[in-house]
This record gives C-alpha cells, structure tokens and sequence, in this order.
C-alpha cells in the first residue's frame, strides 16, 4: 500500500524534494507525539521534558533550533495587564501544546497536498476560471457513544445539516418534478430537521454562538456555557438539561438523543498553537516549512486554497536519507540540549498558573471555521448534481454475516430511507431527457406513422 500511495503521489506531480518534506515532516509528527513530561521536583519550576532525544530529532528533520523547541514546549507568553509576560506551562497545558503543534502540522501539510492536487488537475493555473477541483468530506456517520464530546457535537451537527439537505432536495424536488409533469403524488411525511438546526446556528442564542462567545471570555468555563445553552433553550423540547451539577446537556437529534459531556469544550474551541511553537515553526531553516506557518489560513481554516507561493526547499531530500541517523541521536547532542535548556528555562520568572489569553485578533476558533466550511461545502453541493449514498450498519459488533434487524431498522427509519422509498414509488423510477427518449424509440413512432 505504501508503494502505491508514493506512486500516486509521484503521478500527479510530486518530486523528489516534496516526497523528502512529505517524510520528514510526518516523521516529526511521529516524534513530537511521543515527547513525555513531567513535574519538576522543586515547586514554580519550568516542566522536565521526559525524552528530549524526541525533541532533539523532530527538530532536526523540521530544521529548527532544537533549544527553541524544547523552550516553547514548556513555556509560553501571554498578555497580562497589557503587558507581555513569560508562563511556565502547567503539565496539561504543555499537553495540549505537544498536540496543537503536531496538529498544525499535518494541517498545513495536508492542505499543502490538496493545493498540490489540484494544481495538477488545473493545468492552465488560471486563478480567474478553476477548471477542476477537488474536495474532501470526511464525515462519520452519527455518533452516540459512551462518552460524547466536542467531536461528536460537530460531527452530529453535520449530520443534522446534510440530513436537512436530503430532505430539500429529494422530498421537494421530488415533489416539485411530480407537480410539474402531472403526476398524482400523496403528500409523504418525513421528519423536518430544522428547528434543530435553528437550535445550532441562531444568532447570539444558539449553540455554536454560545460556544464562541463564551470561548473569548477571559472567566469563560464550560459550566457557564451549558448554563447558557440550558437557559437559552429550555423551552425548545429540543435540550435536555442534566439532572446533576456536571456540565453535561442534551440533544434530541433527528436521530436520537445523545448527552454531550462538556468538560474541555472551551479549550477543545481554541486554537492552542502558543505564538512561541509558531514563532519557533516560521524561524525553520527549511524556506518551505518557514512559508507554510508563514501563509494565512483561508476562511475555513484551511491553505489549500491560497495563492501564496510556497518556496521549495533543496535540501529536504538529503535531510530524507539522513533521517534514520536523525532518529537515533547522539548521546552527548541529548546530553547539550537538556544543559542549555535547563539554563534557559532559569531566565524565566516564577509565572506559573497564569492562563494564557486567548485573543481573537490573531485566532479563530475551530468553530468559526467549521462553520465556514460547512456553508461553503452545502453551497457546493446545492449547484451540484446530487447523488447519496446512505451505509447502513449490520451490526453494532463491527461484525461479518451477523444482520441485527432491529439495528438496521431503527437506522432505515431515523434516516429517511423509508420515505424516501414511499416518496420515488409514486412516481416512475426510470428517467430519460425527452431528446434520449426522442433517439431511442423515434423508430417506433415511424412505424406506427
């Protein structure tokens, strides 16, 4: 499979030097998750990097300051009173930074190989008229686990929107072809998800509002917040409010009720790249990692679609052969860095426990751009043909040849297959344009003339 991937790669315009950054930067991905902390021994002091040969290596293979690295994985600066201070990262802060940074990472990257894909598929590179495009949705069925969180609030919410987009477009577009051709069609119930959706994107009300507003409040918590969507919507017979005094609510889908526990929601929200790891990401010595943390994020907080010129680097492919020794470093080149890091760290002041500020000039939300991107993909589909296809579980047991009928009736009815089925049966399954019926049986017409 690894072969076929490189070949396709290599088909649609991948060199050498992209294949070299393509490894390196997937193989730093791999190093900067596997980076461990751990509490000091003393109190106020800076986090102990557990593993920095991890650090030492995905700095190499991102041709960054190894010093810089570890650095900003354990400390940050924020706005304080209006003056920018130093903070020692708490252990789940420095965490979620290690996260955010590889996060970022394959993010960039992988827009990177869809502005690559399309830019084969387009050869004319004209930026007024796209000849062709390409466009990946990734989306889970619905979901209602043991445990739901942030995830499975977007994913379901998707859900209720391509749901709602199915229903206009097969039931009354469905309805409108049998008007118009006088076609006798009885009216067929089917479950209108809007005012679920409603309870999602309302202005300043809503749950993707509340979510963001209270995400850009310096005291926000994720106690508040579900107070603010209970609040807001207990008459809405849509959310259901916790019994208990944990930040937990739920929703009553179009498919089901699903209770959302909220810890972490705010955080989830935020983009925690800390400026330090962004700053240490654009200060590569590698032109082409500098300039992709250099462009801007397009409006759904993807670079696929931008027109910045990223540089290529020409010495990507023998940091690629040289990335197995990179792996395995030298001793005495750990033994350095903690040194160094550990005087370095020494600078910083005793400022720890401050909570970062999260400022909304330099950073949007992952909410903000999950929005945009789900109104520009509905915008696609609404100008495209439309074609569906729904998968039906057999079984919850991820299974072979076990069918659990209950299962898959309770999925054919809640997602519309049913009447979609009622709805097509009044009319007539096979169609053709009336200039393919006029070619195809104009032989019968001369005969019967």
């Amino acid at each position: 499979m690894y072969t076929d991937q490189m070949s396709v790669l290599q088909q649609i315009g991948f060199d050498g030097e992209d294949m070299g950054i393509l490894h390196c930067m997937l193989g730093a991905i791999i190093h900067i998750t596997e980076v461990k902390f751990r509490e000091a021994e003393r109190q106020n002091e800076a986090l102990e990097i557990v593993n920095l040969e991890h650090v030492n290596t995905a700095a190499k293979l991102l041709n960054v300051n190894p010093l810089d690295l570890g650095v900003a994985l354990i400390k940050t600066k924020t706005d304080y009173g209006g003056e920018e201070i130093h903070v020692l990262k708490s252990l789940s802060q420095a965490n979620d930074g290690r996260d955010a940074l590889a996060k970022a990472i394959y993010e960039r990257l992988f827009g990177w190989v869809i502005r690559t894909i399309n830019d084969d598929l387009n050869p004319s590179k004209q930026s007024s008229r796209i000849a062709a495009s390409i466009g990946v949705l990734d989306i889970a069925g619905f979901e209602n686990l043991h445990n739901n969180s942030f995830e499975q609030l977007c994913i379901n919410f998707v859900n209720e929107r391509l749901q709602n987009f199915m229903n206009e477009s097969v039931f009354k577009t469905e309805k409108a072809i049998y008007d118009e051709d006088g076609i006798p069609c009885q009216d067929v119930d089917f479950k209108n998800n809007m005012d679920i959706i409603v309870v999602f994107t309302k202005k300043s009300v809503g749950i993707l509002s509340l979510l963001d507003e209270e995400t850009k409040l310096q005291q926000g918590t994720d106690e508040k917040f579900v107070q603010k969507v209970t609040s807001n919507h207990a008459d809405s017979g849509i959310i259901m409010k916790s019994t208990t005094s944990d930040p937990v609510f739920g929703i009553h889908h179009f498919a089901g009720q699903v209770l959302y526990r909220c810890e972490g929601f705010l955080e989830k929200n935020k983009d925690t790249l800390n400026d330090d790891l962004f700053d240490c990401m654009k200060g590569s010595e590698n032109p082409f990692i500098n300039d992709l943390f250099t462009v801007t994020k397009g409006p759904t907080g993807t670079i696929s679609e931008t027109q910045f010129h990223l540089r290529q680097s020409r010495r990507t492919t023998m940091a690629f052969h040289k990335s197995k020794k990179a792996a395995t470093p030298r001793s005495d080149d750990v033994r350095k860095l903690s040194r160094e890091l550990g005087r370095s760290m020494k600078r910083y002041g005793q400022s720890r426990g401050v909570v970062p500020s999260y400022s909304t000039k330099k950073h949007n939300t992952v909410i903000s751009y999950f929005r945009a991107s789900m109104d520009k993909l509905l915008e696609k589909m609404k100008q495209a043909e439309a074609h569906f296809v729904r998968c039906i579980k057999p079984n919850n047991k991820k299974m072979k040849e076990n069918f659990d009928a209950s299962r898959v009736k309770e999925q054919l009815l809640y997602n519309g297959i049913t009447e979609v089925a009622k709805i097509r049966k009044q009319g007539y399954p096979v169609r053709k344009s009336h200039s393919d019926f006029y070619k195809r049986y104009l032989l019968f017409l001369n005969q019967l003339l």
